[in-house]
């Protein structure tokens, strides 16, 4: 977590995924910009790889399943804005993350590791 906005629900984080996971498919409501710094991956509906120093532009209304592509760990530079819905096979919402959940998981995250967290709402 490097920043949440409270005010306009924005997220920028840093994502780590494990060579070759896949993540759950989702949607986003609002754009995403995903700047690929290691590794590689793709979403599984389409055809082409991102690799690093590639910027993905991913507009409103998306809906993909996101999942590292070779033997390297990927790591990703991402700005969201608004939320990012987990759905099922048949489009239905499981759960859904936004600021306030990705800021309470940085806090969880500090205490459990004895880290003294940042104000990543402060501008």
């Amino acid at each position: 977590m490097l920043k949440a906005n409270p005010v306009t629900g924005q997220t920028v984080t840093l994502l780590y995924v494990p060579a070759s996971m896949q993540l759950p498919a989702h949607f986003h409501p609002g754009t995403v910009i995903v700047y690929t710094v290691q590794g590689s991956w793709r979403y599984l509906e389409d055809d082409w790889v991102s690799k690093p120093g590639d910027m993905v532009y991913e507009p409103a209304g998306s809906k993909h399943t996101p999942q590292a592509v070779g033997d390297e760990d990927v790591v990703t530079f991402n700005i969201v804005e608004g939320t990012l819905d987990y759905i099922g096979e048949n489009g239905e919402i499981l759960a859904r993350d936004n600021w306030e959940t990705f800021l309470k998981r940085y806090h969880e995250h500090c205490a459990a590791e004895g880290i003294e967290p940042i104000d990543v709402t402060k501008f």
